[in-house]
């Protein structure tokens, strides 16, 4: 009993449908070894245990092509039980890193991937190998931050592509074990190569089209958002802030202003001092993943004092927690419109201050630490944030229009809006310039409004800025005096002058949004992207983001979002980049061309939008006259299909291959191993008026005699072909019109 039980079970185990290409195995093992080497290269895996794998891997791949033919009962089931192991292995790094399982995720794939090279004798087993080298593909891609990783993507192409067709040969090969007696024409290897390109340039190119299109909605997301692993420290007392790039930076400004770091932004600091000059290099800072486009702030200030910002005197709250996330408590007393939800990550690609920055209001935060600091300042870290960290912050945000925020009352007078309406003593023509600038009765929004058109219409932004005279008020002098300067300048007169218009002000510093990268769907930020801009309060709103800064709008602000911002992204990224290739000549006459595009393709869209509502018939109209050329084109193609069919340039061959593709588009089933004179008794049974035994006979004596015809022979050919579709085509409508007449009688009938 026990031996024909393990002869059953032997003979259930022994291998069929082997696969004896070699082709097949290597490319196979080639995509695995490349995938292998995208994750040390991402360091997700550490390298040695890469280079273990891939000798191991190679080791299975030899030992399952020596041992294909046998049944390996026991080597399988030491597959299955190391198998478990993984598995066991991989729960068990999840349970102990729950926030971020793609590392556990790669091993538990590389493991298997090893284990399975151990036993591949068939086709779909290969295949299964290959579609795990795109799982471990994929996960090395969800830790790259840059375009260069789409050159270790063509490379495994390279060796995936060959694996595919391969198979599919070994399909076919498959299907029938007689040789095959009828053949089309074989395809070289630059139709091949032009083939390819071109399916991937139009997947490229429709990536590219879906990708800036899609809306990125944030309906939900996941129990945990990524961030670095958590960092020990140690804490005495408050958090102070920390500016790497400016180390000794007191407390207080100094009489005499700083030097500036070109490597560093002076507006991170304790104080933001207008009399500095002097610019910054364009050094990678951070790249950002965001639903929405927003500016980065790290940093409020409240008081003014003719000369700088400093923030309010408070003391610091900490927030503490166990796990993630930290949970920003409102502040009491504040209705706030947060309208919409904006998840971002961010990626340090330099050093930075111990500042949470962050889309304004962040309410969630995923920070690799157990305590953190705020007051109205910011949010402080234990420590600086160095090259590699990540964390992501969820924001409520508010988007109204202007319309909207036109329509909301004034602040109501309290205490702790107070330090934000407060001034120092200030020159009397700024004074008389609030009451020239703001209309008689004017809202809150719309006084602010009416500030910000005058400064962005009257004042030029300039780094080229002299420096401030001893004992002068750096707003009255960039008023009157100067006229120009640049953003920490702009912000500061615009909230004071909102400030002695009635509107809370206060100054931010941090990142504007960046460059959007399509390909990789981060907002690239640079330190020449540090930016200042000012927060208003609106009763109602809350504080609501303003950029007086001329050249810069605050992204995605009064209801714009949608597909709209990341197309305009997409679109400025590719005049980022084609723009040096161009004159400066023509690209002033392409800009001026692509935005009357675009205004004219807004209007007509508009157009269409408020006639639709009148007219609801009016866009299957539209729709009609649209298709109806199209529909026209293809019903012409089709009537022209028998004349290209009898003055076909590329002789019989692809005259008959093209007739047999339309006989199977009219119903006849044709089999790959059909031979020529089986395929003409199955069209003369299928369309008994057709006579076709010497155009076959010819096509025979072609095909396989080597016989050469004459241009006379090739065409009388052709046309003889052609003749046969049209007689085909009605014998197929006069059978048609046949079944439909008669339905119609037995339905008359009943």
């Amino acid at each position: 009993m026990a031996g024909r039980t393990f002869s059953a079970i032997r003979e259930l185990a022994a291998p069929r449908d082997l696969e004896e290409s070699r082709g097949f195995r290597f490319f196979t093992w080639a995509s695995i070894c490349i995938s292998m080497a995208a994750l040390a290269i991402r360091d997700v895996v550490s390298p040695s245990l890469i280079l273990l794998s891939v000798i191991l891997i190679t080791l299975g791949f030899w030992v399952s092509w020596l041992t294909r033919h046998r049944p390996k009962i026991l080597f399988k089931l030491a597959i299955a039980g190391l198998t478990l192991v993984a598995l066991a292995s991989f729960l068990r790094q999840s349970y102990l890193q729950p926030y971020d399982p793609r590392v556990p995720l790669a091993e538990l794939f590389l493991w298997v991937q090893v284990l399975h090279s151990f036993d591949l004798p068939r086709r779909r087993d290969l295949l299964f190998s290959l579609v795990s080298s795109f799982v471990l593909l994929a996960l090395a891609a969800s830790f790259s931050l840059s375009v260069s990783f789409v050159w270790i993507i063509l490379l495994w192409l390279a060796a995936a592509l060959p694996c595919l067709y391969l198979a599919q040969r070994s399909r076919l090969s498959s299907l029938s074990h007689k040789p095959q007696r009828i053949a089309t024409l074989r395809p070289s290897l630059r139709s091949v190569t032009t083939a390819l390109f071109s399916l991937l340039v139009a997947v490229c190119v429709a990536g590219l089209v879906i990708g800036v299109s899609l809306p990125r909605v944030s309906l939900t997301y996941m129990r945990s958002l990524p961030f670095s692993l958590r960092r020990a420290f140690f804490s005495s007392g408050d958090l102070a802030l920390t500016n790497p790039g400016y180390p000794d930076l007191p407390a207080h400004p100094p009489e005499t202003p700083l030097p500036v770091n070109p490597e560093a932004y002076f507006g991170f600091g304790t104080f933001l001092d207008l009399r500095v000059r002097g610019e910054m290099l364009d050094i990678p800072v951070m790249r950002v993943r965001a639903t929405r486009p927003a500016y980065w702030g790290g940093l409020r200030f409240a008081q003014y004092n003719g000369y700088s910002w400093l923030p309010m005197e408070e003391k610091p709250v900490k927030l503490e927690t166990p796990s993630q996330p930290f949970t920003v408590p409102t502040p009491p007393g504040r209705a706030y419109v947060e309208n919409d939800v904006n998840v971002q990550t961010f990626y340090m690609e330099s050093e930075q201050p111990n500042v949470v920055f962050a889309a304004y209001r962040p309410t969630l935060i995923y920070f690799p630490a157990d305590l953190l600091s705020y007051d109205s300042s910011g949010f402080k870290t234990p420590f600086i944030l160095s090259e590699g960290l990540v964390y992501s912050v969820v924001s409520r945000c508010t988007d109204l229009s202007d319309r909207e925020l036109a329509a909301l009352g004034e602040p109501t007078r309290r205490e702790d809006l107070a330090p934000y309406l407060s001034l120092p003593e200030l020159p009397r023509r700024v004074l008389d310039l609030v009451g020239e600038i703001v209309p008689e009765g004017a809202g809150p929004f719309e006084r602010a409004r009416a500030i910000e058109d005058y400064l962005k219409a009257n004042y030029d932004y300039s780094l080229d800025v002299p420096p401030l005279p001893e004992g002068a008020d750096a707003v009255d002098w960039f008023l009157f005096e100067q006229r120009r300067g640049y953003c920490e300048h702009f912000a500061s007169a615009y909230a004071v002058l909102c400030r002695l218009a009635g509107v809370p002000a206060r100054v931010v510093t941090g990142y504007s949004t960046g460059d959007y990268d399509p390909f990789s769907g981060l907002y690239d930020v640079g330190l020449d992207d540090a930016h200042a801009w000012v927060e208003i309060y609106l009763e109602g709103a809350g504080w609501v983001t303003r950029d007086p800064t001329p050249g810069f709008v605050v992204p995605g602000h009064g209801g714009s979002l949608g597909i709209s911002w990341i197309f305009k992204d997409f679109l400025a990224w590719v005049g980022r980049n084609l723009s040096p290739l161009l004159p400066a000549s023509l690209r002033a006459a392409l800009k001026k061309g692509l935005s009357a595009l675009v205004t004219g393709a807004g209007n007509v869209f508009s157009g269409l939008a408020y006639s639709t509502r009148r007219e609801p018939w009016l866009p299957f109209l539209l729709l009609f006259v649209v298709a109806a050329p199209f529909l026209f084109r293809s019903s012409a193609r089709r009537r022209r299909r028998a004349s290209y069919l009898a003055a076909c340039p590329g002789g019989p061959l692809r005259s008959m291959e093209l007739f047999l593709q339309e006989m199977e588009s009219l119903g006849l089933a044709l089999e790959p191993s059909e031979t020529l004179s089986e395929i003409l008794d199955d069209i003369t049974r299928r369309f008994p008026g057709l006579h076709l035994a010497e155009e076959f006979h010819l096509f025979e004596s072609v095909r396989y005699g080597g016989r050469v015809l004459s241009d006379e022979e090739s065409l009388r050919f052709s046309r003889a072909l052609a003749e046969a579709l049209r007689t085909a085509r009605r014998s197929r409508r006069a059978v048609l019109h046949r079944l439909s007449r008669f339905f119609k009688l037995n339905a008359k009938g009943r």
